[in-house]
């Protein structure tokens, strides 16, 4: 096995891509992105690609690159076998479950796990009187600043990393306990990692970023969502635009787990999920 890096973004990437599944470990970028967190490596059998890594709280597992469910029998057979220098499978959609025998495994959805899944048209409209503060958030934010919003592109990552030194700043924290050098790095390998995102100027002085990609045909996922904390409905306008500006076919916006973190969960329960996506964990019986 070999440690996850660039050289194999071309042996990842369209695979992950064909899985179709809402779960945001399943496309390169993250990946490559979080590889050093979860000490992510590359294997094969004869053909067929796996990951290997380490979770948040320190278990092994490994990861099919396909869709367990269309995974011929000898591989799969080969999969599960080398699954046992592990101590679980994961991720897995719940999907997939019916493809292990219940015998042999017992599956569980960790709740700090789950990614929150929501309809563009709710991050892009805030709809509904649940949503009523957040539309009030985006308003002021438009009845205080003079502002602009522009893709990133190679002419403004350097204010995009501006806004992250100052959210970083502000947060307190050492940059080994936050994603600052995992969106750093996205930052520096926009083009390579086929990432897209939007960034906000007030007063020609940038103020918050967005930074995600396409994980499948109908879902966004939005990797990093960064803004000045002094700002007012920052976030909301950040998330708001980047929903209105995606392609039409984009139906849904994931914007990842919480990591158990209360203030990040409250924060994100506070946009009314349309649903959770489990990440399954399986472990031998």
């Amino acid at each position: 096995m070999k440690d996850l890096d660039l050289e194999h973004k071309h042996l990842l990437e369209e695979r992950l891509f064909n899985i179709e599944t809402f779960l945001s470990e399943y496309c390169f970028s993250n990946l490559f992105l979080f590889r050093k967190k979860h000490k992510y490596k590359v294997g094969l059998i004869d053909d067929c690609v796996f990951i290997s890594g380490e979770s948040y709280d320190g278990e092994t597992f490994i990861m099919p690159c396909c869709n367990i469910n269309e995974m011929a029998d000898y591989y799969f057979e080969n999969f599960i076998k080398i699954s046992e220098e592990f101590d679980m499978i994961f991720p897995i959609p719940e999907g997939w479950l019916p493809r292990f025998d219940h015998n042999l495994w017992r599956s569980e959805a960790c709740e700090d796990d789950m990614d929150y899944i929501y309809t563009r048209e709710k991050l892009w409209q805030y709809p509904g009187r649940k949503l009523h503060g957040k539309r009030n958030l985006f308003k002021q934010f438009n009845e205080l600043y003079e502002s602009q919003i522009r893709e990133i592109d190679s002419t403004n990552i350097e204010d995009a990393k501006s806004v992250l030194r100052k959210w970083q700043k502000d947060l307190g924290e050492e940059k080994s306990e936050t994603d600052y050098c995992p969106c750093r790095e996205g930052l520096e390998n926009l083009d390579i990692l086929n990432l897209k995102g939007y960034i906000v100027y007030v007063d020609e002085r940038a103020v918050g970023f967005t930074l995600g990609e396409v994980l499948s045909e109908s879902v966004f996922g939005l990797h990093f969502a960064k803004g000045d904390k002094d700002i007012k409905g920052i976030y909301q306008y950040l998330f708001s635009k980047t929903a209105e500006f995606m392609e039409s076919k984009i139906e849904y916006m994931n914007l990842e787990q919480d990591l158990g973190i209360a203030g990040l969960r409250g924060t994100k329960l506070s946009y009314q999920p349309d649903f959770m996506a489990k990440k399954y964990r399986l472990y031998r019986k």
